[in-house]
């Protein structure tokens, strides 16, 4: 048993741990959670609409619920469902407990709190980042409510 144990923890510290990088590379997890604070906002105006949406990949998909959502209140969209409507009002949130695993040294997945200041609401969010070309692009968006 203790065996299994100590294979189970090696094989788990394979995905959670960052992949390793050449010499003098540095994580991109600065870079971007400053990037997905600035799609919700934070500072005030970081991202232009047309910048917002260069942040995100062709190919995108987000899990969402809502008011509007089908009875199951969860609903897939693609990136240009998601552009179809009019932006949210602005609203003020802060994000925190960011956790990052490295699923490749090109695809970064984070996870965090979000947290309303401007009114109560507290989900966690999750955004798979993507780097194609050189530049990262979020290709995949979901968030839970959280208690």
């Amino acid at each position: 048993m203790r065996v299994t144990a100590g294979l189970a923890a090696v094989l788990l510290s394979a995905f959670v741990c960052p992949v390793a990088r050449a010499e003098g590379q540095q994580s991109p997890d600065a870079e971007l959670m400053r990037l997905e604070r600035a799609k919700w906002g934070d500072p005030a105006g970081a991202l232009t609409p047309e910048a917002f949406k260069a942040l995100v990949a062709e190919d995108f998909l987000s899990v969402e619920y809502g008011a509007e959502s089908p009875p199951t209140g969860v609903e897939r969209k693609t990136r240009a469902q998601v552009f179809s409507r009019p932006p949210l009002p602005p609203a003020k949130f802060e994000l925190s407990e960011w956790q990052a695993i490295h699923a490749s040294p090109d695809v970064v997945i984070l996870s965090y709190k979000v947290t309303g200041v401007s009114f109560p609401w507290k989900a966690y969010a999750t955004s798979t980042w993507a780097r194609r070309g050189g530049k990262w692009y979020t290709v995949f968006y979901q968030a839970s409510t959280a208690r």
